[in-house]
């Protein structure tokens, strides 16, 4: 036990001592050989005791707490995860939207939507893998948000039941439309047009998609919403061939689609 704590302390220390960095040096560190030896100091560190409450101490959600295991998110901590939508969020989320994250995973950009929308907006969360969407839940419990509502639906392009698979990493659920994957689990699916008119929501302002090669038929699912309330999005697209079929679909609605970030997994920003 006083092993451990000892442990828990010097990657405490580490961490704060990375947060301490302005948001560039933390990236450049990231890339350099030195950050790699840190980061695997702190693997090797790090209690192997699962999954647990950790304060994020950088970043634009710093002092907030996020239920995760800080040997696989430690970019979450140091706000260094995914640094290229964290950037560009405050320019497009505001006061009093409503928001959806299609594909939430374990409530990151979650947390930071319900920070940008507001007590007077709204994040409608969907994750279909029930350990990731606990997780969420639990920090938004943590971090007493009123304005966000997890759902365990798969958006898709027609109401029914799915293979989910939930892979090698909670970062890698997917849908298998072939229903033949082996350990997976069934899962609900729900078109975004139908749950807002269920949902009688007077607007969504703006989309946060990450859905694991299931874009095109997500977005078959919300030619309502993209029609009538034109909706900022921000969609990854996990191959070539998806990006050029979604940004098709999303041309046809009056967008323009520009590229933000890594060239080898592109995130596309559609107004």
């Amino acid at each position: 036990m006083v092993k451990n704590k000892r442990r828990n302390i010097v990657v405490d220390i580490l961490l704060n001592l990375a947060a301490a960095l302005s948001e560039q040096s933390r990236l450049a560190l990231s890339q350099s050989r030195l950050g790699q030896r840190a980061r695997s100091i702190v693997t090797q560190l790090s209690v192997k005791e699962g999954i647990q409450a950790h304060r994020i101490v950088a970043g634009p959600l710093r002092g907030c707490q996020i239920m995760t295991d800080r040997r696989h998110y430690r970019g979450y901590l140091l706000g260094t995860y995914e640094p290229d939508i964290s950037r560009v969020l405050p320019s497009l989320i505001h006061p009093g939207m409503v928001v959806v994250d299609a594909g939430a995973h374990q409530g990151y950009f979650t947390l930071l939507l319900a920070h940008l929308v507001g007590p007077t907006g709204r994040v409608l969360a969907f994750e279909p893998n029930q350990e990731n969407r606990d997780l969420l839940q639990q920090s938004v419990y943590l971090n007493h948000i009123p304005h966000v509502s997890a759902y365990a639906w798969a958006l898709s392009d027609k109401r029914g039941a799915v293979s989910f698979v939930v892979g090698d990493s909670t970062s890698m659920g997917h849908i298998d439309i072939t229903n033949k994957a082996e350990h997976a689990q069934m899962v609900q699916t729900i078109t975004l047009d139908e749950f807002a008119e269920v949902e009688a929501l007077p607007t969504i302002h703006f989309i946060k998609m990450d859905v694991e090669g299931h874009e095109i038929e997500v977005l078959h699912g919300m030619t309502q919403v993209l029609a009538r309330w034109h909706p900022t999005m921000l969609c990854e697209f996990h191959s070539a061939e998806l990006r050029a079929a979604g940004e098709r679909i999303l041309n046809e609605y009056g967008y323009h689609c520009t590229e933000l970030g890594s060239p080898t997994m592109p995130h596309v920003l559609a107004r």
